[in-house]
């Protein structure tokens, strides 16, 4: 069978299900999507415009769905594969999309599917996942069918370790959390400099683009930049001495990214 003639049934109409429904669907396969709510109006509007089938039956997703793919919170997990689990059988592929799952054994040996990416909202105009990775953890057998999923929408197929998964995770959460965090603080001590709020946040964080650019070009070690990179103890003393009288609660901050290069 080829690849896209799978079926896939995507549990959850939320941030992820749908992008990644909406995904599928222009890669060429049918998809469908079960939930336990009606979802927002412009969600269910985009489905029927993409004709994606929407079920609130598991008997009927179950019937309609080769490989079922768990998109909800990790709390919901356990309950949507219980619900569907008496409509399976054994040409079914199940995985559900997050990585830092652990329950029983009975949900641990589900695949795991994740998207390396934030999803903030939900995004039906994305073409495909270019440029993200998507992290597979199963069985042998199985990941074949999970890595071709993976590569016809876009995404580079990496298999995961299942005891690894949380190494794996732990890596997408300081990127999201280090940047947005990064981004804030910064922005927030350029607008005490004087700086208008918008100007400060847009700047810092068209800033923070140029380095993810630099990054690309040249590695991380070269595109550091600044008193840090040139050892210029003078203007550091001078960074901590501003900090101290008028963002103190910043400070902290700053001299954990000062020891840090210096013990690199």
């Amino acid at each position: 069978m080829n690849i896209t003639e799978k079926r896939i049934g995507i549990i959850g109409a939320g941030k992820v299900g749908t992008t990644l429904a909406s995904v599928f669907k222009k890669k060429g396969f049918q998809v469908s999507i079960k939930t336990k709510t009606t979802p927002p109006r412009y969600v269910s509007d985009f489905l029927k415009e993409m004709k994606i089938q929407l079920f609130r039956d598991s008997g009927k997703f179950a019937e309609n769905s080769d490989v079922i793919i768990i998109c909800t919170q990790e709390k919901d997990i356990g309950g949507a594969l219980s619900e569907i689990s008496k409509f399976l059988n054994k040409k079914h592929l199940i995985a559900h999309t997050s990585a830092s799952f652990s329950a029983n054994d009975k949900i641990q040996s589900v695949s795991v599917f994740h998207p390396f990416m934030s999803f903030p909202a939900v995004d039906t105009k994305i073409e495909d996942f270019s440029g993200f990775i998507f992290g597979i953890s199963c069985k042998d057998k199985y990941f074949n069918v999970f890595s071709e999923l993976a590569k016809k929408i876009g995404a580079r197929p990496v298999k995961i370790r299942g005891d690894m998964l949380p190494l794996y995770h732990a890596s997408a959460v300081i990127l999201v959390e280090g940047m947005i965090k990064s981004i804030k603080n910064a922005a927030e001590i350029l607008e005490k400099s004087g700086v208008d709020r918008k100007t400060a946040l847009k700047t810092c964080t068209f800033f923070s683009a140029d380095i993810i650019s630099n990054i690309e070009k040249m590695g991380t070690e070269k595109a550091e930049t600044g008193p840090l990179a040139r050892k210029s103890e003078d203007v550091i003393r001078k960074h901590i001495k501003a900090l101290k009288k008028h963002c103190p609660e910043k400070l902290d901050l700053y001299l954990t990214l000062v020891k840090s290069k210096a013990e690199s």
